[in-house]
């Protein structure tokens, strides 16, 4: 950085959909798309170092309980440790091309009863993603985390 030039930080931005039956995916990724065009006005000067962002779902498993969706991912629970109360598994990916990196995690929901709880996570190089091409290139990798622990939204 140049002497006399300031720097940015932008710690974090928070969209939050508490009730996402009520809301369509196109008024989510309307959302996204104001937002992320804000974050471009302020930033016009500066360089983005990179995109973190996280969607976090609660859900109903239609074909299958929760346990049993668990099973294809947790072969061997530890024993003597006490009744299961629950079991979750965690996934880190290293990234490639425009991806830093990426994690998945599925867990029982604490916000519905027999429900699942997904965290999907992706970080983008910021000098090989613009903030324009981000609500697009976010829902394409969100959208296959989720196609690759075998689950559609519905």
């Amino acid at each position: 950085m140049k002497s006399g030039e300031g720097q940015l930080s932008l710690d974090k931005v928070e969209i939050n959909f508490l009730d996402t039956t009520l809301v369509t995916r196109d008024r989510v990724e309307d959302v996204y798309r104001k937002t992320f065009g804000a974050i471009d006005v302020i930033s016009t000067n500066y360089k983005i170092k990179e995109f973190s962002l996280t969607r976090t779902l609660h859900g109903i498993i239609e074909e299958e309980s929760v346990s049993e969706f668990m099973q294809s991912f947790i072969r061997t629970i530890p024993k003597g440790l006490g009744p299961i109360a629950g079991q979750g598994a965690v996934f880190y990916y290293s990234g490639e091309g425009q991806t830093k990196a990426s994690s998945t995690v599925v867990d029982v929901s604490a916000r519905i009863e027999n429900g699942l709880f997904v965290r999907l996570s992706v970080t983008f190089d910021g000098q090989q993603v613009s903030v324009d091409a981000l609500p697009e290139i976010a829902q394409q990798a969100f959208d296959h985390q989720t196609e690759s622990l075998g689950l559609t939204l519905k």
